[in-house]
């Protein structure tokens, strides 16, 4: 089976009522995923699991006269990535997945999944927001329609507006066709007075975006 690529779902395999959702992960012959995201760890974490180790070698290996090859030298960088000289990335995912536990990971996870369910609650009764997807991790998507104005245009702008005091950190993409807002809640911590504080801030910039009367 072709490699599943997962920087999110993956994680939800920690949470015993989520596992379900990543039914047939087990059946792939490689995964994806990236630690920034819900372990908090640095931008450029993302790791790759395998099945078949000797196929990867072969595709990751960088050869040269320089580079000794001695079976004594142990573990060699160079057959794990295509980057020759690099930091330590894997280590501060290790310390944070030592310090949080499999059960700390879990709790991390189902926080801030239970915080994107709150904010589709606060959200769901604001007139002119459509939250797209089923809310059943940490994500939404948002579309908006004004009954005047194209929604895809909507879209951009409240990108603008929410990110105009540099609080959240907000970005649109394309899905089926139209312009939404992703939101992905990622921050440990994150509680319920955020979140509301959050909602309020989404629901304020609609409504002055709804006040405006630029034809577009």
């Amino acid at each position: 089976m072709a490699a599943c690529l997962l920087c999110l779902g993956l994680w939800a395999r920690a949470v015993p009522e989520l596992k379900e959702r990543t039914c047939g992960l087990d059946r792939a012959d490689s995964w994806s995923t990236d630690g920034h995201k819900w372990l908090q760890v640095p931008y450029d974490s993302g790791f790759a699991i395998v099945r078949h180790d000797e196929a990867h070698r072969r595709a990751m290996d960088i050869s040269a006269s320089y580079l000794p090859a001695a079976p004594e030298d142990g573990r060699k960088p160079t057959h794990f990535g295509p980057e020759l000289s690099r930091r330590a990335r894997g280590f501060a995912v290790w310390a944070i997945l030592k310090s949080l536990g499999r059960k700390g990971v879990a709790k991390l996870i189902r926080g801030l999944c239970a915080a994107a369910s709150v904010l589709q609650e606060y959200l769901s009764g604001v007139e002119g927001i459509t939250i797209e997807n089923e809310v059943v991790l940490n994500h939404l998507i948002l579309t908006f329609d004004d009954g005047r104005r194209d929604p895809d245009y909507l879209a951009s702008k409240m990108e603008a507006g929410l990110n105009f005091d540099g609080a959240h950190f907000f970005r649109t993409s394309r899905w089926k066709g139209r312009n939404m807002l992703r939101i992905s809640i990622i921050e440990d911590g994150t509680g319920v007075d955020e979140i509301k504080a959050l909602a309020r801030k989404i629901e304020r910039v609609w409504v002055e975006l709804n006040s405006t009367h630029l034809a577009v």
